[in-house]
């Protein structure tokens, strides 16, 4: 990532990735929430027919959301749309990762094209093997020659909106060991545009931090009683007040350089800016900024004290 934003080498679908990618590692991945529900017209062992005049345009699908490298799936499919299959007697379920919807058929097979071989763009889940997931045989109720039974369909998308955490890991100076702090959040899904990095200055020892706003004029969303991150030192700090500039602020070198001048409730731990190498953050080097972000819905940081990781895996 850069001072303004995602890095220009990333591409669109790197991005879908790692969206995807955190989604996955920090949803609890316990909670569903329905799109729609009907009677299948027809259902095969892969597949289902609804009625005519139900609107499948807007359902997601694994198909529509993964982003491919050729053949080959960028990230795992988090497998966050699903439909959700009951017998003839309503006792009995089955739920599979909704892959495709074309016209009025509902697929949860891999075999998208019906060619009972992996072609390009089927491997979802990246795992080398083309997954048809036929239906078990307590759909078979007329005897397993005849098509399987299904009542009723439910189609669900795993609820974003939710608790998640993260891991804020710092590596100490001589590479032994490292820090780390548990991030604990309440948000409605991964969004890049809540990760921007907007200009800073840090200042050892102080508990004030200056903000500017975006080359582009976009403002971070600060707010009193929430946190800010340290994109250089990877520190969170709670911020106690804010202060914006205003045709009322005075006419010091603070504000001709900065647009928000924050106080945080703990002392800074580490510098970052250069306005910061006097100790006296008034603009006087603004050759280079530190990052801060502002990142919504965090709940509360744990520090985790520090730990030592194998440099490498086996």
């Amino acid at each position: 990532r850069t001072a303004e934003g995602p890095a220009p080498t990333a591409t669109a679908a790197d991005l879908q990735a790692l969206k995807l990618a955190a989604q996955a590692l920090s949803g609890q991945g316990d909670g569903w929430t329905e799109i729609l529900q009907g009677v299948p017209d027809a259902v095969t062992a892969t597949a289902l027919t609804m009625p005519a005049g139900t609107d499948l345009s807007a359902v997601p699908t694994s198909q529509l959301l993964m982003p491919f490298s050729g053949t080959v799936p960028l990230v795992r499919d988090p497998e966050n749309f699903r439909v959700l299959l009951y017998d003839d007697t309503g006792k009995f379920s089955q739920a599979f990762p909704l892959t495709g919807v074309s016209g009025l058929i509902v697929t949860w097979s891999e075999d998208l094209n019906g060619s009972n071989g992996l072609d390009a763009g089927e491997d979802f889940n990246g795992n080398g093997v083309l997954d048809l997931r036929a239906l078990p045989v307590e759909f078979y109720t007329n005897g397993i020659t005849n098509p399987p039974v299904v009542s009723r369909v439910v189609i669900q998308a795993r609820r974003v909106s939710d608790f998640s955490w993260m891991l804020t890991v710092r590596r100490r100076g001589d590479g032994a060991l490292r820090s780390a702090d548990i991030v604990v959040r309440f948000s409605d899904g991964a969004d890049t545009n809540n990760e921007r990095i907007f200009p800073a200055t840090f200042i050892r020892g102080s508990q004030f931090v200056g903000v500017k706003v975006g080359a582009d004029g976009v403002e971070p969303k600060i707010r009193k009683g929430k946190f800010i991150f340290d994109g250089v030192n990877a520190q969170w700090y709670r911020v106690r007040n804010v202060q914006e500039k205003s045709l009322l602020s005075p006419s010091t070198s603070f504000w001709a350089n900065y647009d928000y001048l924050l106080e945080l409730e703990s002392d800074a731990v580490a510098s970052a800016g250069s306005d910061a190498s006097d100790g006296v953050m008034d603009g006087s080097d603004m050759s280079s900024m530190a990052g801060a972000m502002f990142p919504p819905g965090i709940v509360d940081v744990y520090p985790a004290g520090y730990r030592s990781f194998p440099e490498t895996a086996d």
